[in-house]
Parts: structure tokens; sequence; C-alpha cells
């Protein structure tokens, strides 16, 4: 008959270490009974001995660590906001002078940068007309760099047949995270138009 091996060990460290020292007790009360000596056994209980006061100290490191590392955090957050707060007191100081960089140079604090200007909003692309029931003229476009976020606004132009020139008939905003399409509703065109142009800037 084929027999099957099972595993005896338990593979978790805690369990390994307490099923040493429960068969160490078990076996050592009649070791040669079971194959075994009496310093077979003893040394079986000495390692287990050695190795739950390493698992002990091993848990207490971890411990130690953790609680180490929230002081740390802690501390770091400390240091950083007084320094946050010191520097800004030099900018503000440094602002008022006539020669603030002066200042920053006795501060070895880098002068602000003015900030770049954003660039020009792109055109009007991708361009969509739609008619509404009623008559209005439902207007939709994409276009770059013309997040509703940086204040960017369209200028509406129309012009309807027979006109020379363009009359700006309202604004919008460009698009934003949830409307990606800026739009504009003409409610004023005339029902008589026969067509019209329209226009932003």
């Amino acid at each position: 008959m084929r027999r099957i091996a099972v595993a005896v060990l338990p593979k978790s460290i805690d369990g390994l270490i307490e099923y040493c020292l429960r068969q160490s007790e078990e076996w050592a009360v009649d070791p040669a009974g079971i194959g075994l000596t009496a310093d077979m056994v003893s040394k079986l209980a000495e390692l287990a001995e050695i190795a739950r006061s390493a698992e002990m100290a091993a848990t207490a490191a971890r411990e130690a660590s953790k609680a180490a590392t929230t002081v740390l955090s802690s501390a770091v957050t400390d240091l950083r906001d007084r320094a946050a707060v010191l520097i800004r007191q030099v900018k503000a100081f440094a602002e008022l002078q006539d020669m603030p960089g002066l200042v920053y140079a006795r501060a070895h604090v880098p002068v602000p940068q003015s900030p770049s200007p954003l660039p020009a909003p792109g055109g009007a692309e991708d361009v969509r007309v739609d008619l509404l029931p009623g008559g209005a003229v439902a207007l939709s476009w994409t276009a770059r760099d013309a997040a509703a976020s940086t204040g960017a606004m369209f200028v509406i132009k129309r012009r309807l047949p027979g006109q020379k020139n363009f009359t700006t008939i309202g604004a919008a905003p460009g698009p934003t995270r949830s409307e990606r399409r800026a739009t504009f509703v003409d409610e004023s065109l005339p029902s008589s138009a026969g067509g019209c142009l329209f226009t932003s800037v």
C-alpha cells in the first residue's frame, strides 16, 4: 500500500515554535520509547526557546520601528511647517524693502520667479451647429488651452444676410472638466433669416 506523506511541521513561525515546545515536553517523558535520546529532545527544547526569544525580539523591534517612524513623521511635519512659516516671513519682509533681492541673498532663499503667462487660448475647433426646437441655434466647439478655469472666454459674433459686419451677440466660457465642449445658444436669431454666419474671438 502506498503511503502519502503528510506535512507535520507547521509552516508559520509561531506554529513551529509552539509545536516544538509542546512536543519536546511530550517526548521527554520516554524518549527511548519513540526512538530518540534525552539529549536529542533536550536540544530541540533549547532551540525552540532560542527561536521563541528571537521571535519576541523581532516583534518588539518591529513595534519599536513603527513607533519611531511615527515620531519621525511628526517631527518632520513640525519642522517643515516651521521652516515654511519662517520662509514666508522672509519673503513678506523682503517685498517691503527697496532692495528685496538683498534680503533673499542674505537669507539664502531663492528669489521668487514671476509666473509665466498662460498661453493664448486656441481658436474654436470641431464646431457643431444644431437647430433646436423653437428656432434657436446651439453652437458647440473644442479649443486648446481654453479651459474655463483659466478665465478663457469666447465672444460670439453673428452676421445675417444683407449685413456687412459681424455683431456681437454674447459670450461663452471655455470647456470645463465635466463639459469637454464649450457651448452657446443663440435664441435671438430671426425666424426669417435664411442663413447666417457665426464667428468667435
